[in-house]
């Protein structure tokens, strides 16, 4: 079922989400999984929501189809989703199928074309909602909160968490006092692509 579902997805999802574009993949002796977004269906995700990014951004839904002969799971899908330009992405909570579970394709399919793109609804509406919370008590301030809130020296050591600092303090103008949560999350989740961290590290940060 894992090949004809990410075959079918990939094929026939202009019919309801535009063209699929597969984005990565990953082999196993215990799984296989792949990962697919849908560039065209974001546009109509943002419609649906009736939300407009800041700055012209766009979220990018996907998912994540992961297939196992062994462990809990024979079939997981997970919703995913990224900021465009951006190479890291966000993983929302999997859709599992136990293995002594009888996998039925109505199930699946009913999931994809149902409750994922409402998934994906909620998501770009609590992005857009974050651009309402504005951050206050000044930019190195909203840096130390966010810092200790995410455990970055813990996660990442300190000289990686001096490096975001630096960063983060080149992005946000200090005199600035308009920027909101929005923009410290898309900040936030940008890193993963440009530091190297532990997976751990990087799914808090995405995640923010």
């Amino acid at each position: 079922i894992f090949l004809a579902l990410s075959f079918s997805l990939f094929n026939l999802s202009s019919f309801s989400f535009g063209k699929a574009k597969i984005v990565g993949w990953r082999f196993t002796q215990d799984y296989t999984t792949v990962r697919i977004e849908f560039p065209e269906y974001a546009d109509k995700i943002a419609s649906k929501a009736n939300v407009t990014l800041p700055n012209g951004d766009r979220m990018i839904p996907g998912l994540m189809i992961t297939d196992s002969d062994s462990g809990k799971s024979s079939l997981a899908i997970a919703p995913t989703y990224r900021m465009e330009g951006q190479d890291s992405f966000v993983t929302l909570e999997s859709k599992m199928w136990e293995h002594v579970t009888e996998l039925k394709v109505k199930e699946v399919w009913d999931y994809i074309n149902n409750i994922w793109p409402y998934r994906m609804i909620e998501t770009i509406t609590a992005l857009s909602n974050k651009n309402n919370i504005p951050m206050k008590g000044g930019v190195k301030n909203v840096y130390l909160n966010w810092s200790k809130e995410l455990q970055l020296v813990g996660a990442i050591g300190k000289g990686k968490e001096m490096i975001v600092k630096e960063k983060f303090l080149e992005n946000f103008d200090a005199e600035d006092e308009n920027f909101t949560e929005y923009d410290v999350v898309k900040f936030f989740m940008s890193l993963p692509g440009q530091i190297e961290m532990p997976l751990y590290a990087s799914n808090k940060l995405i995640a923010a």
